[in-house]
């Protein structure tokens, strides 16, 4: 059921960027951009939404959206709240990755209490260039957040990690790119000390990913092509695959669209970054899909996606170990 729907004044649109994480407290918290065009003048501006509820509809739909805007964010930017994606940061509040397309930069806004009534925002310097398109934003095992995005100048996958809890001081370093333009559609997923990032790179039209050896990423995998012939998102999870000597092994799964049909394509290896050859899952929906969001819980992989063919929401559920 719906229990919370974010509305705005005519001519303001909410939710074109979204994205949602579980907090430690138990409690979700959704980040969203919301723009506002002037009917007059053609102009726009978008500022940043954030929202946290627990499991209960009459304290979600009461709950305030705390709205981030470019004044409070720095530089007087008018955009703000591009590409978000939220998880939670070492203190188990809301962290915000998101893009100001009008200075090109990226942004972390993290929130200073439990239910978000106020936050803070860091610009992440990357050395130059517009970064902040397709972010991704995780927290890695030494507590430090870290994440990545597109570097449109560059034409490249950029990596950034925070080295205290606020971003005043990151490393940042281009990871692909060059004569690519790789690094659109960007996941992350974290697994021990390690991250394993996927991404599109357009030039060969195939899905990419990286491990990077620990929360820094100072050292990491070559980028291998993991799907080729794909053009569209890139979702990668950990499910808790088959018993192996008796034990489990932990199971990845890689997701895409295929270039012509988009229909949802996937492979699944032990070892990441799950180079092409690895195990092809048969994903059970062969229609026009692009993704919204890919998550696991147990054996089971959960992928929400618009569904072109119907005009509709789509929610898929499969076992990738019963194939």
């Amino acid at each position: 059921r719906t229990v919370r729907a974010v509305y705005g004044p005519p001519g303001v649109v909410q939710g074109e960027y979204v994205s949602l994480a579980a907090l430690p407290s138990g409690n979700i918290t959704l980040a969203f951009s919301s723009e506002c065009v002037n009917a007059s003048t053609g102009t726009s501006s978008s500022s940043l939404g954030i929202l946290v509820c627990n499991s209960s509809a009459e304290q979600c739909a009461s709950t305030p959206v705390l709205f981030v805007n470019g004044s409070s964010v720095g530089h007087g930017t008018p955009t703000v709240g591009w590409f978000a994606d939220v998880t939670a940061n070492a203190h188990g509040t809301p962290a915000v990755a998101h893009y100001d397309p009008f200075h090109g930069r990226l942004i972390i806004t993290q929130c200073q209490d439990s239910w978000c009534s106020h936050a803070f925002s860091t610009q992440i310097k990357t050395g130059g260039g517009d970064v902040g398109q397709y972010a991704r934003v995780v927290l890695g095992a030494d507590n430090l957040l870290a994440g990545a995005a597109f570097d449109l100048t560059a034409s490249s996958l950029t990596f950034f990690h925070c080295n205290d809890f606020a971003c005043n001081s990151v490393d940042a370093r281009h990871i692909d790119g060059g004569a690519s333009v790789a690094g659109k559609h960007i996941d992350m997923l974290v697994f021990g000390a390690r991250l394993f990032i996927t991404y599109l790179d357009e030039t060969i039209a195939s899905t990419r990913g990286i491990v990077c050896e620990e929360p820094s990423c100072d050292n990491y995998t070559p980028p291998v092509t993991i799907l080729p012939d794909t053009s569209s998102f890139t979702a990668v999870v950990s499910i808790a695959g088959n018993m192996q000597n008796g034990s489990q092994v932990r199971e990845f799964v890689v997701m895409s669209a295929q270039s012509d049909t988009q229909s949802i394509v996937g492979t699944m290896c032990t070892t990441p970054p799950c180079a092409q050859g690895t195990k092809a899952i048969a994903v059970p929906f062969s229609g026009p899909a692009s993704l919204a969001a890919a998550t696991s819980f147990n054996n089971t992989v959960a992928v929400t996606f618009y569904d072109s063919q119907f005009s509709s929401l789509a929610l898929l559920l499969f076992d990738p170990t019963e194939q």
